[in-house]
């Protein structure tokens, strides 16, 4: 099953939160905004459903803290020193977000974008456009993150039984930098 909630605006426009879940009663939610999982809802061994990553309420809360929970990371995951790179002999100074460092794709790196969408049955692709000199980078960058959840998943494991293939591609006419992740945060105890 398939939701779409249209949520409050926030500062990028007019995010959704994109709800799947299968016949096992595992739900996952994504927001539009970061391309981000903002929870995940499994049964527990008692059938009892519980939300087992860490994530904000509300797109405000994603906007207003740098904690990167669930979101997509980039257009590179990490920190350069000195929010500065050589490539093919060509020195690209970036915008610092980290002291004198870039950290996770700068001030508004995939996190911060409101994402594009396009659903099917069981599943969510997000795209997002990084234009050249963004963030100081070069190269204009299309980025396409998909998650999915099958439908017959075996609730073996609370990480096993959630299948959501993570699939992140650029592409860009000029060379560029890109080193993507997702920082997604598991609420685990041993309850």
């Amino acid at each position: 099953m398939l939701t779409i909630q249209k949520l409050p605006l926030c500062s990028k426009g007019a995010p959704v939160a994109i709800t799947l879940e299968n016949s096992n009663h595992i739900r996952v939610t994504l927001l539009s905004y970061g391309a981000t999982i903002q929870s995940i809802v499994v049964p527990d061994r008692n059938g009892v459903l519980t939300d087992v990553l860490l994530g904000y309420e509300t797109v405000k809360e994603y906007e207003e803290n740098d904690g990167y929970l669930g979101a997509c990371i980039g257009r590179n995951g990490n920190r350069i020193a000195g929010a500065a790179f050589t490539l093919n002999g060509q020195r690209f100074h970036l915008t610092a977000n980290e002291g004198k460092n870039q950290l996770h794709g700068g001030l508004c790196g995939f996190d911060k974008k409101l994402w594009n969408y396009n659903c099917r049955e069981n599943s969510v692709e997000f795209t997002t456009v990084l234009s050249d000199g963004e963030e100081g980078y070069p190269g204009t960058l299309r980025v396409s993150v998909s998650y999915r959840v099958a439908m017959r998943c075996i609730l073996t494991t609370v990480l096993s039984a959630v299948r959501i293939p993570l699939r992140i591609l650029p592409i860009t006419p000029t060379s560029t930098s890109t080193d993507r992740a997702a920082a997604t945060c598991w609420a685990i105890c041993s309850s």
